[in-house]
């Protein structure tokens, strides 16, 4: 009886770490379909915008200021970021989630052409494919074993 209590226990963890892990892998997807659709011309709002500022360390981003309005997007870039240099990009609009494990993007993200910044998403969307793949397939695992009458770390007998 105790191993089938903890055979449910480590089904409801496996669960609890899955669940959220399918939410961020699929946010991360998001990002990288929309960066991909915009770098190649296909999906966003298409204008011009003025770079303010280098966005972070070895990055190829920097902050911009997009066309009339002056609102403020992160802009991915195929070469170096300099200031005052205007840049023909497309906008993709940040997402609104209710909940974002994976934190808020405060501005609009804007690809030019050739960009290939959306990559940076590939890597996290199959670890976290892979770590949810695993947990949820464990917790499957462990629901078969429930119903067939076997907990994990039963003893065979016979």
């Amino acid at each position: 009886m105790i191993e089938r209590v903890k055979t449910l226990l480590a089904v409801v963890i496996l669960v609890a770490v899955g669940a959220p892990a399918e939410y961020v892998k699929f946010e991360y997807a998001w990002r990288m379909v929309d960066g991909m659709a915009a770098s190649h011309a296909s999906h966003g709002e298409l204008g011009s915008a003025t770079v303010v500022r280098w966005a972070g360390y070895r990055s190829k981003y920097c902050l911009a200021r997009f066309g009339r309005t002056g609102a403020e997007v992160v802009v991915h870039l195929t070469g170096e970021c300099v200031r005052g240099a205007v840049h023909q990009v497309r906008v993709v609009r940040t997402r609104n989630t209710d909940i974002s494990f994976i934190g808020p993007a405060e501005a609009d993200q804007a690809y030019e052409a050739g960009s290939l910044d959306w990559l940076m998403y590939l890597l996290p969307v199959v670890l976290i494919g892979l770590l949810a793949l695993l947990t949820l397939g464990g917790a499957v695992g462990g629901v078969v074993g429930l119903v067939r009458g076997r907990a994990w770390g039963a003893a065979r007998v016979g």
